[in-house]
């Protein structure tokens, strides 16, 4: 397929610069900001703190102003030209110029649109939306040049619609398309709900958890099904669906949970749990996965995280597993509490220090509700349960002031 157009000449040289409202913000903006910063800190030295207080935020003060001032720079020198020959931007830190038979083509976002040259080792041209007359830059490249987003779309499709492995004919490989778009949109709609309900605490979150733990290993799953259908990671621009929510969100919702809810007697034997099954599941996505190549750094960086994800992931499952489907008995023991904490108000987590005669109970700090939080004070005693665990790992929760 073609890369270029044959490219029109612009009859006259044409200037943008950054839009009209933006450029006035700026002007009006940045010196405003930068005498109140000023004056802040002339009132605090005027009121005598110490050295250092000062010295950090004169350090702050000196440092915004310098941003500030860049930017009210790069919105006076910012500008793009469009000639007969090239295509020039101009910015307060570098100049990028390229000829027309220079330019592969174009791609176009909500911030950005950029010109790709055809050489790699030239600098291509990045230009911010907040141009003026953006729409008639855009338009005007798409008459003369390839929009490449475009162009990797259709290839994608077309790799679809002619791979046998996907269907014996057009009409089922669109099909199979089809359902992975719809498969993956309701996993993802799956992950986020049960997700952020999972990190309520109502009678209905052992359940919610299940199908939370659930969620990311079906899209695993799912993402196997369809090979070369859907994404794990979302790839900006891809017609192709990813599954990426339906993962991330149930799993940083899973640790959240296990950290805020629960409270483990050894948190170590559950990372080291955590670090086994995070590994197999990673190489369960990997495996025979063209989607990651480790010749690229983006893509090496993109496989780290979902790595820290998937551990993120399988701490969560376990211990939420383990503690919200545990029926072992209950032993009980009676603790003082030596220190109260609500460091976290302000995401309604509250912890109590205790401390027991009995080592089987190793926690130092531990999780409880606002209504128990606020009922006791340093040196009272209360009541404490401890259990096995469903899969061994031993937790204890809170019970009742003792009177």
């Amino acid at each position: 397929m073609d890369t270029k157009k044959e490219a029109g000449k612009s009859p006259n040289e044409e200037v943008f610069r950054i839009a009209l409202t933006r450029r006035l913000f700026a002007y009006t903006g940045v010196p405003s900001t930068i005498s109140i910063l000023i004056y802040n800190l002339y009132l605090i030295i005027k009121e005598g703190l110490n050295t250092s207080t000062i010295l950090v935020l004169t350090f702050f003060t000196l440092g915004t102003a310098t941003i500030l001032i860049l930017g009210l720079l790069d919105a006076i020198n910012n500008k793009l030209t469009i000639d007969e020959k090239a295509i020039t931007y101009t910015s307060t830190f570098s100049d990028c110029k390229l000829t027309y038979d220079e330019i592969k083509g174009y791609i176009s976002n909500n911030k950005y649109i950029t010109i790709k040259p055809i050489d790699k080792s030239k600098k291509g041209i990045r230009i911010s939306t907040a141009i003026e007359k953006k729409d008639m830059i855009i338009s005007w490249l798409d008459s003369n040049f390839i929009d490449l987003q475009k162009q990797a779309q259709l290839q994608e499709l077309a790799s679809i619609l002619t791979n046998k492995k996907k269907g014996k004919n057009e009409g089922q490989q669109a099909r199979q398309f089809k359902n992975a778009q719809t498969l993956s949109s309701a996993l993802n709609w799956a992950g986020c709900i049960t997700g952020a309900s999972c990190l309520w605490d109502i009678k209905a979150f052992p359940y919610i958890a299940a199908i939370c733990v659930a969620v990311p290993i079906s899209a695993i799953l799912l993402s196997k099904c369809y090979p070369g259908m859907i994404h794990i990671d979302k790839k900006k621009g891809s017609l192709l669906p990813s599954v990426s929510h339906s993962i991330i969100v149930p799993s940083i919702a899973l640790a959240a949970s296990a950290l805020l809810h629960f409270n483990l007697v050894d948190s170590s034997l559950t990372c080291l749990h955590a670090a086994w099954l995070s590994v197999i599941l990673t190489w369960a996505i990997l495996y025979k996965n063209p989607e990651f190549e480790f010749n690229q750094a983006q893509t090496l960086f993109s496989g780290l995280g979902f790595a820290l994800i998937l551990f993120a992931y399988s701490y969560g499952s376990i211990a939420v597993l383990n503690c919200s489907f545990d029926q072992s008995p209950k032993s009980n023991y009676g603790v003082k509490i030596v220190n109260k904490s609500d460091r976290m108000k302000a995401f309604n987590i509250h912890k109590l220090q205790i401390r027991t005669e009995y080592p089987r109970v190793r926690a130092d700090e531990i999780n409880v509700s606002d209504r128990l939080f606020k009922s006791v004070h340093i040196g009272d005693s209360v009541r404490i349960y401890q259990q096995k665990g469903l899969v061994g790992l031993p937790w204890i929760a809170i019970g009742d002031k003792i009177e």
